[in-house]
């Protein structure tokens, strides 16, 4: 049996600072992220991300970043697509 390697996300409300830091998702690549809370006594609307917040997250040890271009919610479902998603130096 392998289990799956956790993914998580860090993420930045420019001009405010860190909201979040590895905060756990089902799925993040260039394109977007998006997390499930099916189960979870947690819900979408608890968490406080919007258009802008900067999305910072590592993956294969390469470090990227990119800005959330829009955010939809379905029941306990959040997805969001990015915007201007590019490489970064790990010291970010």
């Amino acid at each position: 049996m392998q289990l799956s390697q956790l993914r998580t996300i860090d993420v930045v409300r420019p001009g405010v600072g860190k909201r979040y830091s590895l905060l756990p998702v089902d799925h993040v690549d260039i394109t977007g992220f998006h997390v499930s809370y099916e189960g979870s006594p947690l819900h979408p609307s608890h968490l406080d991300i919007v258009e802008g917040d900067k999305v910072v997250w590592q993956e294969e040890g390469l470090y990227y970043q990119a800005f959330i271009d829009e955010i939809v919610v379905r029941h306990v479902v959040l997805r969001a697509a990015f915007r201007d998603a590019e490489q970064i130096d790990p010291e970010w």
